[in-house]
């Protein structure tokens, strides 16, 4: 992609508005329609398809614009997080309606594609950039509020595992810097993911690894949470490490 050999900030500006023209304006309608409409996106599949398709060419531009990609994040991080949040709100009422069947629902799978989505252009970010402050001071307190509570709080089969890929990133990229972030880690992804994987050896696969992934980056740069952890909940961590020693797959053991 020509744009990336641009050096020269006003220009980068000016030719990534103009490459984003067409998706920034179905954006800008998308998210005008949306918060007229919380029920936008439960309306009618197409207005979720177009969502998908605006991220996915998002997606895209970020892997080849790095850290250039700074200015396009700007323009729809915000909106973007609110989507998340409303999108979670449908599958929650749709849980409410149906129950666990919920998560067999067609609509339901395109709202978790949404989510999926938005969670894989914040880790492309997140690793491309090079503003740690940004993350630090803007990106985490944000995205925390938006996902944190839903996380928790919805059934074990919806709890997305690239939200534990996208803390993982985040903590690797800014490490002991993100020790106040993390405390708020343990009631919200700790133990409700522990829970979900406790039982056996198997069960939810993807996010047994991203747990485990997220364990080892906490222990690599923010191993003092661990020692001040209330007793109840250091030994909830001992014994998620207990009962990594029991599995064979070598990205867990």
């Amino acid at each position: 992609m020509i744009i990336t050999q641009v050096r020269e900030s006003s220009t980068l500006r000016e030719l990534t508005a103009k490459l984003m023209k067409c998706e920034n304006n179905t954006w800008q309608r998308i998210v005008t329609q949306f918060r007229i409409n919380s029920k936008f996106f439960k309306d009618n599949n197409n207005n979720c398809q177009e969502l998908i398709q605006v991220l996915r060419i998002n997606h895209a531009v970020s892997n080849a614009m790095s850290y250039d990609y700074f200015e396009q994040m700007q323009f729809i991080y915000l909106d973007m997080l609110d989507i998340y949040s409303n999108v979670s709100n449908l599958i929650n009422e749709e849980v409410k309606q149906h129950g666990e069947i919920a998560a067999n629902i067609p609509s339901v799978k395109i709202f978790r594609i949404i989510k999926r989505g938005i969670l894989r252009l914040m880790q492309d970010f997140i690793q491309n950039t090079r503003n740690y402050t940004i993350i630090i001071l803007d990106i985490a307190p944000s995205l925390f509020k938006a996902t944190l509570e839903d996380y928790q709080n919805c059934i074990p089969e919806l709890k997305e595992f690239e939200l534990l890929k996208c803390f993982t990133i985040m903590l690797d990229k800014c490490g002991n810097k993100l020790i106040p972030q993390v405390k708020q880690l343990f009631p919200y992804i700790f133990e409700p993911t522990l829970n979900m994987i406790n039982k056996d050896l198997i069960s939810f696969p993807e996010h047994r690894i991203q747990f485990y992934k997220l364990l080892n980056a906490i222990n690599k740069s923010c191993f003092q949470i661990f020692l001040d952890l209330p007793t109840i909940n250091f030994k909830l961590f001992f014994d998620s490490i207990c009962w990594a020693l029991k599995h064979t797959n070598r990205e867990i053991e």
